[in-house]
């Protein structure tokens, strides 16, 4: 059987005394909605008659997926000698499968809501839609497969529903540094409106919430309020945070839209064209002193702005250090040991040599472990042929590099108390090592690990410490 669902509203228009019909096509096939105008609803279920009419049509297309097409009937026209007023009653039909019948409400009246479940059926028959397009296209009143389908159902629901509308913009915007490398995105939320809500943020198809760092609720109880969060560029948030992730935003009890987050331009736009739910649900959410003590308790992981005046200090990813970086970390960061060595025959000018130990367990209740390591030379020295990635996994529990003295890299020089920078991708922890003058660094020793060690927790990944995803770096 073909699967048609969705609904028709019954919309009254006292302003323009007009009811607007309105159909939104959820089911996986072209439908076609023919009208018909009855005084009575017995006539209406009973009356045999064709709905050719030049006024109103032929029938109404609707395409599959969510589309939404409508067409309006005025008060005092004439409906094949019918009256359009209150109180007559529409049969609506979907062709060639099945009819409802709804009573014209007061034009002052709230919308009349059918679902094509409760029409009655003819039988499995396929809606047979041909010629329908053609004859929409030349009514005036008709609009099929609107673009501001959201936009109309959500004012439909609003007025059934007796539910006040939030008002305000909801921005994604990329942020780059001097360098014009991608660093993280601006999830930001404005009230432009009198009613206080709270904005929301979650990744599409994220993992256990556990899994990855969450995002915050976003509360923001003025007319001119903001709420500001970040999302750090290749941060797992139960996702990695890359362009082109799916990112579901919302206003709590009211509505959600999905965007993808962009790679250069910003994407911004009015919550009321956010796909609309049922009804508001819990008070609170829209309650002005609870949405402010929710703005209150988020201060620490949320910036907030009353117009142009912040109301605390700029955030920036927390890195934790020495023993709250292993109360938040899942595994320990690995044994880093950094000698200088002089000129010999086999290294000719000295240099450094680097020798990282991997304290990951074998395995863990998701399969065997291994980690990537990479290496940067001050702010711009990366090259991977000299200072390459290397992996570490259970049979390769150490690697070593070589750092010649006066190595350079993109103008960097590889000197004493030039600073060695060491990524763990997935693991959370990296490493700030200097370049020692003399002796050496070995973190397992006194307070080297508290002191050069850092964790973030939106880097741990732990996809990215699977064997078979580590195995890609052959070295």
């Amino acid at each position: 059987m073909t699967k048609v669902a969705g609904k028709c509203y019954v919309v009254p228009d006292p302003q323009n005394k007009l009811w607007k019909l309105v159909v939104h096509n959820t089911g996986q096939d072209v439908v076609g909605v023919t009208n018909n105008i009855f005084k009575t609803r017995q006539e209406a279920l009973t009356t045999k008659r064709h709905d050719d009419n030049q006024n109103f049509g032929h029938g109404l297309l609707c395409d599959p997926n969510g589309s939404v097409s409508w067409q309006t009937f005025e008060e005092g026209q004439k409906y094949l000698g019918v009256p359009i007023i209150a109180g007559q009653h529409i049969r609506l039909g979907l062709r060639g499968v099945a009819f409802g019948v709804v009573e014209l409400p007061p034009l002052n009246g709230e919308p009349v809501e059918i679902d094509f479940h409760e029409f009655t059926w003819y039988g499995s028959g396929r809606p047979q839609t041909s010629n329908m397009e053609s004859h929409a296209r030349n009514i005036k009143s008709m609009n099929s497969n609107v673009k501001n389908a959201n936009q109309i159902l959500n004012e439909i629901l609003d007025r059934i529903n007796n539910q006040e509308t939030c008002y305000g913009d909801a921005v994604v915007r990329p942020i780059r540094d001097e360098n014009e490398k991608l660093t993280h995105w601006e999830i930001e939320f404005e009230n432009q409106g009198d009613i206080p809500w709270i904005g929301t943020a979650a990744f599409e198809n994220a993992e256990d919430k556990n899994d990855g760092l969450g995002l915050e609720s976003m509360a923001v109880p003025n007319d001119g309020s903001r709420a500001v969060q970040r999302i750090e560029a290749g941060g797992h948030y139960g996702v990695t945070a890359i362009p082109g992730a799916e990112l579901r935003l919302g206003v709590r009890g009211f509505g959600y839209t999905m965007v993808a987050l962009p790679e250069d331009e910003e994407f911004r736009l009015p919550v009321t064209s956010f796909i609309r739910k049922s009804s508001q649900g819990n008070d609170d959410f829209f309650d002005h002193e609870a949405v402010t003590n929710k703005r209150t308790e988020k201060l620490d992981k949320v910036r907030f702005f009353e117009g142009q005046t912040p109301l605390n200090d700029e955030l920036v990813p927390s890195t934790f250090f020495g023993a709250e970086a292993r109360a938040r970390s899942t595994f320990d960061p690995p044994r880093l040991r950094l000698a200088r060595v002089p000129h010999s025959p086999q290294f000719p000018g000295g240099g450094w040599v680097l020798k990282v130990n991997s304290q990951l367990p074998k395995e863990d209740e998701h399969g065997d472990l291994g980690c990537i390591v990479t290496l940067q030379l001050g702010e711009h020295g990366i090259d991977p042929i000299r200072l390459p990635s290397r992996r570490l996994l259970s049979n390769e529990q150490e690697k070593t590099w070589l750092i010649p003295n006066k190595l350079t890299l993109n103008g960097t020089t590889a000197q004493p108390g030039e600073v060695l920078s060491l990524d763990f991708k997935g693991l959370g922890w990296s490493a700030q090592l200097p370049l020692p003058e003399e002796n050496g660094i070995d973190t397992a020793h006194g307070d080297n690990e508290a002191r050069l060690f850092g964790f973030r927790e939106e880097r741990y990944n732990r996809n990215l410490l699977s064997a078979d995803t580590v195995k890609i770096c052959k070295r």
